[in-house]
């Protein structure tokens, strides 16, 4: 569903998918850095990667956005340059 909002927004696919590759990269590296730390799973940390999720959603659409604005507003171009 997230997916589908993300499209609807950017009318792209590939913008949509790389603001959702962003929560598996998330994860991931939460977990390395709890093995690494010695934590256990808990209910705690469970909610913790729910936020970490959020979180990482959030910054990958606000990363986005800001570069929708810098192609729009000042010129800039998508892609390598």
């Amino acid at each position: 569903m997230i997916f589908l909002v993300l499209y609807s927004r950017y009318k792209s696919g590939v913008l949509a998918a790389v603001i959702m590759a962003n929560i598996p990269f998330a994860l991931i590296g939460s977990v390395i850095a709890m093995w690494i730390a010695g934590v256990t799973l808990s209910v705690a940390s469970m909610v913790g990667f729910i936020t970490l999720a959020g979180i990482a959603t959030r910054n990958g659409i606000l990363k986005v956005s800001h570069y929708i604005n810098l192609c729009k507003f000042e010129g800039q171009t998508f892609g390598r340059q």
